[in-house]
């Protein structure tokens, strides 16, 4: 039986070739590999599979992105946000960061607790204002999507709010609003020292 081609540079090129075409010139692919590695050997074969997955790469996007179907891209957001599990469970994980600065902050300046600041290294890049702010928006948006729906048809905007299944997605919204209310307020105190010190 003839070695199959490397699994993930072959995976990377199907994801790449439009699907009417895909099985024809993955199996013409597979084919040459198939001859190569019986004549300069299998490593030297997987070689050639590699660099030439890696130079069709942006030629093959560039074409995917031409023939792009907005429909079709469309109908796989759409099942994704029907996921709301999947979309909470991810929130969680971008707010995180936020989410430890806030409750040292809070500690800190409600009950005077500085053991919980103190054992966080703000050198982390997770602390950087860019990663902080941009997973509460990504997640702010992931979830505002699974629960909220938008439909733009003949010239108007529809929009649909639905409640029932999607508790886990309002929590998770609400709790991205405190942290943004939290830092917002912590920003103006500094900024403006309206709190003395």
């Amino acid at each position: 039986m003839p070695e199959r081609p490397p699994r993930l540079a072959e995976w990377t090129l199907g994801l790449l070739l439009n699907p009417k075409h895909r099985e024809t010139l993955l199996g013409d692919f597979t084919e040459e590999y198939s001859r190569r590695a019986s004549q300069v050997g299998v490593s030297n074969a997987k070689r050639w599979y590699w660099m030439e997955t890696i130079k069709s790469s942006p030629a093959l996007f560039h074409l995917l992105a031409m023939n792009f179907n907005r429909s079709e891209v469309m109908q796989k957001l759409s099942s994704l946000t029907r996921q709301n599990h999947k979309m909470a469970g991810l929130g969680l994980l971008l707010i995180i960061p936020a989410l430890i600065l806030c409750s040292g902050g809070l500690a800190l300046s409600l009950l005077g607790m500085n053991a919980f600041s103190n054992a966080i290294n703000f050198d982390l890049f997770i602390f950087n204002p860019l990663v902080l702010l941009g997973g509460l928006f990504l997640a702010f948006v992931l979830n505002l999507l699974t629960v909220a729906q938008v439909k733009i048809q003949d010239g108007s905007l529809t929009g649909t709010i639905r409640l029932r299944g999607k508790e886990l997605n309002l929590g998770l919204l609400t709790c991205i609003g405190l942290l943004l209310s939290v830092i917002f307020l912590y920003l103006l105190a500094e900024n403006f020292q309206i709190f003395a010190r």
